[in-house]
C-alpha cells in the first residue's frame, strides 16, 4: 500500500531473522518484490516496510542507538558486502555506511561467491562498530564504521552504485576467531551472545575475549539465537530437530517449542514449526520465530510458559503468485507450499 502498511514480506524467500526494537519488531527476508524489511507492533501489525536500499536487500538486521542497521551479502550486490542504516526518526530515510568490495569469484574469496552463496551468520552493530559473523569462515570480523557514519546522505545513483567512497572503506579493528559463529545477540552494555556449533559462548565487545557458557547438547544444525531480559537463551534447531529450545543462565534446558522433526503432511498444527532462523524475545517475554522455509513461509509468536503458539502471519505467496481453484469445487484452492 502507498503508506507501506499493506503486504508481508518477501517474494522470493521465506521469513530469515526478527530481532526487537523496544515494543516494535523488524523482521526480514530476500526481496525482489515486496518488503525486504518490515517494523510491526507486538501483534504483528505492519507498520512500514521496504523492498531494497539502493540495491542492497540485507541478510541480517540489527538495532542500535535509534537506528535499524542490514548487512548485506550477495545477491544484487555481487561479491560486495554493504552495511545500510535505515532512520525511522527522519521518515525512515537510509544511508550506506560501509562498502566491502570483494575479488569476484574464482579469485580465491570463500565470502559471496554467487547471487545466493553467502557465508553471512550474525551481524550487530555497538555505536560505531559493526561486528559481522562469517559462520563457514569461522571467524567474527569488527570493523569500525565511524567514518561512515558521520558521512552526510548520498543521494542513489546508478553511476555510483558500485563505487566505494573514502567513508565506506573497511576498517578492519579485530578478526576474532570462533568456529562456526552465528546470530550475534546484544546483552547489557559490554557482551555479544552467540553460538558456536552446540555450544553457546559470550564475547566482550572491549576486549574481544570469548567465553564459553554453556553446552546445548542439540544434536542438530544450529540456526537462530535470542536472549530475553530473564537471561533465558533460545536457541533455534533445523535439520532433524526443527524446534527452539529455551536455556537458563546455568544451561539447564527449561522449555521446547515445537515438535521433533519437519512438518507432517495432513491437518495443520499451530504448534509445530519448521527452520527457525530467526529467533527473538519480545517485551512482553514471548519468543518470535521466523522460520526459513516456503512450506509455510511463517513467522510465529510462541507462549515461553505453555509452548504454545498464540499469534501468527502466513504467507506471502511463492514467487509470481500461482495456485489454481479446484474445477469441481469452487471453495478449494490448490497452491504449492
Amino acid at each position: 500500500t502507498e503508506d507501506k502498511t499493506g503486504g508481508w514480506l518477501a517474494d522470493h524467500d521465506p521469513p530469515r531473522g526478527v530481532v526487537r526494537d523496544g515494543d516494535d519488531m523488524w523482521l526480514n527476508a530476500w526481496a525482489e518484490y515486496g518488503d525486504s524489511v518490515i517494523r510491526t507492533d507486538l501483534d504483528m501489525r505492519k507498520k512500514w516496510g521496504e523492498t531494497r536500499f539502493w540495491i542492497a536487500v540485507p541478510q541480517e538486521i540489527c538495532v542500535d542507538g535509534g537506528f535499524l542497521y542490514g548487512y548485506s551479502q550477495g545477491g544484487w550486490n555481487g561479491t560486495d558486502e554493504e552495511i545500510i542504516r535505515i532512520d525511522p526518526a527522519k521518515g525512515y530515510r537510509n544511508k550506506k555506511v560501509f562498502l566491502k568490495k570483494n575479488p569476484k569469484p574464482g579469485d580465491g574469496h570463500t565470502s559471496a561467491s554467487s547471487f545466493w552463496d553467502v557465508s553471512l551468520t550474525g551481524f550487530q552493530v555497538i555505536g560505531d562498530t559493526a561486528f559481522v559473523a562469517l559462520g563457514r569462515e569461522n571467524r567474527i570480523c569488527v570493523y569500525d564504521i565511524s567514518k561512515g557514519n558521520a558521512a552526510p546522505y548520498r543521494n542513489f545513483s546508478w553511476a555510483t552504485v558500485h563505487t566505494q567512497f573514502d567513508e565506506w572503506k573497511p576498517v578492519l579493528v579485530k578478526e576474532i576467531r570462533l568456529p562456526s559463529p552465528g546470530r550475534l545477540r546484544r546483552t547489557g552494555k559490554d557482551r555479544l551472545v552467540t553460538t558456536s556449533g552446540g555450544d553457546v559462548v559470550a564475547v566482550d565487545v572491549r576486549t574481544f575475549e570469548v567465553k564459553k557458557l554453556f553446552s546445548t547438547g542439540i544434536d542438530a544444525k544450529i540456526l537462530g539465537c535470542g536472549v530475553g531480559d530473564d537471561g533465558t537463551v533460545w536457541v533455534g534447531a533445523g535439520e532433524p530437530l526443527h524446534q527452539v529450545f529455551g536455556f537458563d543462565a546455568k544451561g539447564r534446558r527449561v522449555q521446547t517449542l515445537g515438535k521433533p522433526g519437519k512438518r507432517r503432511i495432513g491437518k495443520w498444527d499451530n504448534d509445530d514449526l519448521e527452520e527457525p532462523a530467526g529467533v527473538e524475545v519480545d517485551a512482553r517475554g514471548r519468543v518470535w520465530v521466523a522460520e526459513h522455509t516456503h512450506w509455510e513461509k511463517r513467522v510465529s509468536v510462541w507462549d515461553p510458559r505453555t509452548a504454545k503458539c498464540v499469534r501468527q502471519v502466513l504467507g506471502p505467496t511463492q514467487y509470481g503468485g500461482d495456485g489454481c481453484i479446484d474445477p469441481e469445487d469452487e471453495t478449494r484452492l490448490f497452491y504449492r507450499g
